[in-house]
């Protein structure tokens, strides 16, 4: 006789769970009853007022018995009844087998998303949905970080979960085991009782945005009112009316292929146009320009626009001019459109990253710059080859590790040698800086843009080694506290973790403060209650995982990333904003969208506005210590399951001590 199942909820702040107890009634055999071995059509049960619903499995699900249905996380199934007890009827689209699953492990879906879920790969539907829940919170400032005063340490934290996974404990009679993800469940029976409405709280609040590389996409809404594009190029008067003022021989070629609004601002236009546009001297040209250079590798080739470059720098001399047409256009049109090739080529190769991207054209460069030998041009080209030469140079030159240092503080240890308690935090922290920062400041624009167009990380080497730094420091968080055997040993390591992540906030490394809160809030950390009894800085821990909250697009964090100084910020939220643009604004024919380019421009400069600022540390001997902790960081699974034995040896500790307490002991 199978019991009848309850599912509660338990409120412990450390390690919530699903608990399952055998006191609440089944539904009825009839319309509660399905099984998974030999249903092969729509079952008779399925009320006829109930629609077909799609849903996304947040997490996976082994079935325990025969009328339940395993599924894998980030499935999509179509949902063919459901019950108020918790439990719905599911089957696989296109399958023949109907089984119970349940319903805290699925999100339903609308028919325009559970579609383009099913034309995502399936390991990233769970990104992309995500990402598309956050993307359409409002953006707002959170102030309030640090206003308020700590929650008492008994009092439970607040959950603040994003897709929390709930873990089921089995009644006695009972025991399953799935450990695909990393995650464990056991099985559950359909015949239990409603599920209780209270939602679990945990420790953790964060989503891991940067748990792989392949960061969410979206595509484009039908409507984006609230997004409005920030002030672009200002011109002192309207460039139409700057363009009927000049003469004959120095109006543009492809005014007709450019589209302009009012305000001369580009919509649209040819790439020949775009190039002409780049090249007029008569406006306020310089955000154009900015725009321009950082953008134009998405619509046409570093040798298109090399060539376009030397075109416009040999200008030929327009025919039937009298001898003041022919001064006013030596010195409006050649000599000006000379500098302003000059200033294009200093400017592409200093701030757009020539040499990194095109390094063939710093030959071609070159050799173009040598013929320039007269003239009020020549000064201007020779200090451009030296800059060619200091840049070949400094972009070859290798980081350099510093065994000592005497600016630095004496330690107890070798770090090599030592454990990493030995180590002060803020010295973790500050190297911890300088090396993600080296990794920062390697991402190139053009990396961004193609992967917001491919959706695939082949062409941006860079980007993905600095998003995959995060996973590595939070592997080694989580590994640090589970290998130490003792449980006060453990709760030590929890406190410096906390106490590396205030560091790493006070230098505005938002990269690897996360990365650390990110594994401290984790399942495999937060299931060890005889651990957090022993911590310490608890309340500092809550300030810091607000900064987790994703809500408002990650307002908090980039509150964060908006400060000046040296910074290695939190980068996630801002591809979901290049992958709505790159699905938003299409080139049509022809025409480059140029507003689109703007869009990239604005996200971009944002994100990579640190690139610039370094910090000013010297890479020691910790430096050391911590590559080789990010090296080959360890399986999901092994995490998992080296948690599981962890939590096991801390209950047996504890049944032991309440054991020699009761005695008397």
């Amino acid at each position: 006789m199978r019991q009848s199942l309850h599912i509660h909820i338990d409120p412990s702040p450390f390690d919530p769970e699903v608990i399952i107890s055998p006191d609440s009634t089944s539904p009825s055999p009839e319309s509660a009853r399905l099984s998974a071995g030999t249903a092969r059509t729509t079952p008779t049960s399925t009320s006829s007022d109930q629609e077909e619903i799609s849903v996304l499995c947040m997490h996976d699900f082994r079935a325990a018995d025969s009328d339940q249905l395993s599924f894998r996380k980030n499935e999509i199934l179509l949902i063919v009844k459901r019950e108020n007890t918790g439990w719905w009827a599911a089957m696989r689209k296109g399958g023949d087998v109907i089984g119970w699953v349940p319903q805290a492990f699925v999100t339903p879906l609308t028919e325009e998303m559970a579609e383009r879920l099913s034309n995502v790969r399936e390991e990233l539907r769970i990104y992309e949905y995500g990402a598309e829940q956050l993307y359409s919170a409002p953006l707002s400032r959170n102030d309030y970080i640090f206003d308020s005063e700590p929650e008492p340490e008994a009092v439970p934290r607040r959950a603040r979960t994003f897709q929390a996974c709930p873990r089921i404990v089995k009644s006695p009679d009972r025991n399953g085991c799935d450990q695909r993800q990393g995650l464990h469940y056991t099985g559950v029976n359909p015949s239990s009782g409603p599920l209780d409405a209270h939602k679990s709280h945990r420790r953790h609040t964060s989503p891991d945005p940067l748990a792989s590389f392949d960061i969410s996409f979206r595509r484009p809404r039908t409507a984006d009112k609230t997004r409005k594009p920030v002030p672009i190029e200002d011109y002192s008067q309207p460039v139409l009316v700057l363009q009927a003022s000049l003469p004959r021989y120095l109006q543009p070629r492809f005014a007709e292929q450019l589209d302009v609004d009012a305000d001369g601002h580009v919509r649209n236009g040819s790439v020949p146009a775009l190039i002409e546009r780049l090249m007029a001297t008569n406006i306020d040209n310089k955000h154009y320009q900015d725009v321009f250079l950082m953008t134009f590798r998405s619509f046409m080739t570093a040798d298109v626009l090399f060539d376009a470059l030397v075109e416009y720098y040999n200008l030929p001399q327009p025919g039937d001019l009298t001898v003041s047409e022919l001064e006013d256009w030596l010195e409006r049109g050649k000599r000006k459109t000379q500098r302003k090739v000059l200033e294009i080529f200093s400017d592409w190769l200093q701030s757009n990253h020539l040499l990194e991207e095109e390094p063939h054209i710093a030959g071609r460069l070159t050799e173009f710059l040598q013929s320039i030998t007269s003239g009020p041009n020549a000064k201007v080209s020779k200090l451009i080859q030296a800059r060619i030469q200091d840049l070949t140079f400094s972009i070859g030159s290798p980081v350099t590790i510093s065994p000592s240092s005497a600016s630095r503080k004496k330690r107890g240890s070798k770090p090599q040698k030592g454990e990493l308690l030995k180590i002060e935090a803020s010295d973790i922290a500050e190297q911890l800086s300088v090396i993600l920062y080296d990794m920062y400041k390697k991402i190139l624009p053009n990396e961004c843009i193609l992967y917001a167009k491919s959706k695939q990380g082949s062409h941006a080497a860079n980007l993905r080694e600095f998003c995959a730094s995060h996973d590595k420091v939070t592997c080694w968080v989580q590994m640090s506290i589970l290998t130490i055997e003792t449980m006060k040993r453990r709760a030590e390591t929890v406190d410096y973790w906390i106490k590396v992540a205030e560091k790493c906030r006070v230098l505005n490394n938002i990269s690897a403060m996360s990365s650390i809160i990110t594994a401290l809030s984790s399942t495999v950390i937060t299931r060890l209650p005889l651990t957090w009894a022993h911590v310490s800085k608890k309340s500092t821990l809550d300030s810091l995982l607000r900064y987790n909250d994703p809500s408002g697009s990650f307002a908090t964090y980039r509150n964060l990333n908006s400060v000046d100084g040296p910074c290695v910020p939190f980068i996630v939220m801002h591809f979901t904003e290049l992958a709505h643009i790159q699905d938003q604004y299409n080139d049509k024919e022809s025409r480059v969208c140029f507003y689109k380019r703007k869009r990239f421009y604005e996200v971009l400069s944002t994100m990579l506005r640190h690139q610039k600022e370094p910090y000013a540390l010297v890479l020691d001997d910790v430096a050391v210590f911590i590559r080789n902790h990010l090296q080959d960081p360890p399986d999901p699974r092994w995490l998992w399951k080296k948690s599981e034995d962890v939590q096991l040896s801390e209950l047996q500790h504890a049944d032991i001590r309440k054991g020699l307490e009761k005695a008397g002991f």
